[in-house]
């Protein structure tokens, strides 16, 4: 199996376990203190960690794909006769 598809099936089950560790454990929580209604300080916390993790996973996924696709152009353009 290709590297770049094995890291980027790691990048997506990463943010899957995030996306749903926040609907099980922090739902309906905003990850901003200044919200309307009143929330635990600590499901705030959670919920913007939990955040953070699923934008490095898929920030991850974006720079997986991009340098997968500057590999495959560099092979193309090897291969091709001058």
């Amino acid at each position: 199996m290709n590297v770049a598809a094995k890291l980027l099936g790691l990048c997506a089950a990463i943010f899957a376990a995030a996306y749903l560790s926040t609907k099980l454990f922090v739902p309906d929580v905003v990850p901003i203190g200044f919200e309307d209604t009143e929330q635990p300080i600590w499901q705030v916390v959670v919920a913007f960690l939990l955040r953070a993790i699923q934008n490095i996973a898929v920030l991850g996924a974006i720079v997986v794909v991009v340098a997968a696709i500057s590999q495959a152009i560099g092979r193309q353009r090897r291969s091709m006769p001058r």
